[in-house]
Formats: C-alpha cells, sequence, structure tokens
C-alpha cells in the first residue's frame, strides 16, 4: 500500500523533472535569443532588391531572381541558400559560416544548393532558410 508521504515523494519526483526540463528549454531559448542577436548586429544593409523564394521540399523550381546591383554584392549566378532572419537583408551562406549579401557560396545548379539547405536544416532545424537565385 503506498502511504502519503511516498505519494508525495513521487509528485515531488515528477515535478522536479519536469522544472529541469523547463529549465533546459528556457537555457535553450536564451542561447536561441543570443544568437539571433549576434546575427542581426552582423548582418549589414545591403541595397539589393531581394525577392525571398520559399523552398520546398519538392524541389519547386526557382523562379525569382535576386538584383545584385550593389557594388559589394557579387555578380556571379546561381543559387544562393540564404538565412532570412532578416528578409531585407538575409545572410548567405559560405560553406563555412554566414556571410553578408554577395559573400555566399553561389552553387550552379539548384540541386547543388537544395543538398546544401537539406545539410543546414538538419543542423538548425526551424531556422528560416531560403533559396535566392541570383
Amino acid at each position: 500500500m503506498i502511504t502519503i508521504d511516498d505519494e508525495l515523494s513521487s509528485r515531488l519526483i515528477c515535478m522536479e523533472t519536469e522544472q529541469n526540463r523547463l529549465d533546459e528549454m528556457l537555457a535553450e531559448v536564451q542561447k536561441l535569443e543570443g544568437q539571433i542577436h549576434n546575427i542581426k548586429a552582423t548582418l549589414t544593409n545591403c541595397d539589393d532588391e531581394i525577392t525571398p523564394f520559399a523552398f520546398t521540399d519538392n524541389k519547386e523550381t526557382i523562379t525569382h531572381k535576386v538584383n545584385t546591383t550593389s557594388t559589394h554584392c557579387s555578380n556571379i549566378d546561381g543559387y544562393v541558400v540564404c538565412l532570412m532572419f532578416n528578409s531585407n537583408s538575409p545572410v548567405e551562406w559560405s560553406g563555412k559560416k554566414w556571410q553578408v549579401c554577395g559573400k555566399g557560396k553561389c552553387y550552379p545548379s539548384s540541386d547543388q544548393a537544395y543538398k546544401c539547405l537539406v545539410t543546414l536544416q538538419k543542423r538548425w532545424p526551424g531556422y528560416p532558410f531560403k533559396i535566392l537565385q541570383r
């Protein structure tokens, strides 16, 4: 027979476990907020006109282009994987780290860009990635 003390102890253990789980979630949220703040701080204003394309898992054809007329943006044609925290000035993946507009790796085909996108989605699930065409 379970006594009141045993039941209270069991409930207390469950509550402590839940509190630890919530503390870990809060720490993760705070870490992500810090990363978002750092990304926002490193973004520079790119004067380009950017039309983001919402890339889906079914490899839809990319139809929108990015106008790269700014002096610091590259004029190479191809596809770029972007992080869209700020749709007016997305950061681009260089293969090693996130870079300002025009400094990211330009993939010659949408398939190559999609493979990179899948890798990044596994590394950072839930982040707002998009593939843009230059």
